[in-house]
């Protein structure tokens, strides 16, 4: 059975992608703003935020799959570009 550890390494992890994401869509805030709103909210708000997110992506991948094998690695590319 995997130990605590490696479920709070992959929240984490999940939180500081739904981040990067948030920061580089919304630019009316500056990125340590949204940063901050973000990581002070409970944990218990913090859940549904960073699980939404994690949902939309998978459906939205999902969407872009019915355009054949190119459209989920277009919506990713975008998307990583979008990040950057």
């Amino acid at each position: 059975m995997p130990s605590i550890y490696l479920f709070v390494l992959l929240a984490r992890s999940c939180r500081a992608l739904v981040l990067r994401i948030l920061t580089g869509l919304i630019v009316e805030l500056p990125p340590e703003v949204l940063r901050a709103r973000v990581c002070n909210l409970p944990v218990t708000a913090q859940i549904p935020l960073i699980g939404n997110v994690l949902v939309l992506l998978g459906m939205s991948t999902l969407v872009f799959a019915h355009a054949g094998w190119g459209g989920p690695v277009a919506f990713w590319l975008t998307l990583a570009l979008v990040v950057r």
